[in-house]
């Protein structure tokens, strides 16, 4: 599940009745089969542009030409219905914040820090993740960014996908964190090498590892070479 489909799960969530709406996101957790952790943080996102779409609805000057906005809210289609409709304000975000908090509760202390980082640039790969290997990759990225040393993790085995994507992704995370653009340094390539799966099979020369298939993997951007 990307986070276009979780923007309007939670508007399907706001359509159920009270009580039940917790149960009505564990079971789609438990369909795509979420750690508590990522489902959380992924359902935030969503809340996060809802609550942006209000927030313009708000502080526009001329709020007649926002279609839909109606005591301060925003009117949305409810998900697998034709015309039934759903307005979602401040009060409706503030539920879908609290039925998020019982899913992840430090979902919103991790808003602007290093793992938000993690979780959102690792989405585009995360469905090759196999099993709890997700939660060991975002734990030992948030380690190193933070404390400046990887700890030690079971491999993390990832699925078909292609090389230089999935690398990318991860040359993506240490921009970021790092806010620089300077040359990977050789223990994050190392780590890569060492610990996913799809990796594992290439030589890397401390002495020479910006020659290496790794680092091209990490370093060539998929997008600009399909």
């Amino acid at each position: 599940m990307d986070l276009e489909k979780a923007k309007y799960l939670l508007i399907g969530c706001l359509s159920q009745p009270k009580g039940t709406r917790l149960a009505f996101l564990r079971q789609y957790q438990n369909e795509c089969r979420y750690s508590d952790e990522s489902f959380g943080i992924l359902l935030y996102n969503a809340s996060n542009y809802w609550k942006g779409k209000v927030d313009k609805a708000n502080n526009d000057s001329n709020k007649t030409i926002i279609s839909g906005v109606v005591k301060n809210s925003i009117k949305i289609p409810i998900p697998s219905t034709n015309s039934l409709m759903i307005h979602i304000g401040y009060d409706e975000i503030k539920i879908l914040s609290d039925v998020i908090q019982e899913i992840y509760p430090l979902v919103q202390k991790e808003d602007s820090g290093v793992r938000r980082i993690i979780v959102d640039l690792l989405e585009k790969v995360r469905n090759s993740i196999k099993d709890k290997g997700y939660d060991n990759l975002v734990n030992a990225l948030e380690e190193y960014f933070e404390n400046s040393k990887f700890p030690s993790i079971p491999l993390i085995n990832v699925s078909k996908i292609n090389k230089k994507r999935f690398g990318y992704q991860l040359n993506l995370i240490y921009r970021e964190c790092k806010s620089d653009n300077s040359i990977l340094p050789y223990e994050y390539v190392k780590f890569v090498n060492e610990n996913i799966s799809i990796f594992r099979d290439y030589d890397l020369d401390e002495n020479e590892y910006r020659k290496s298939k790794v680092y091209k993997y990490l370093t060539t951007n998929p997008d600009k070479n399909n």
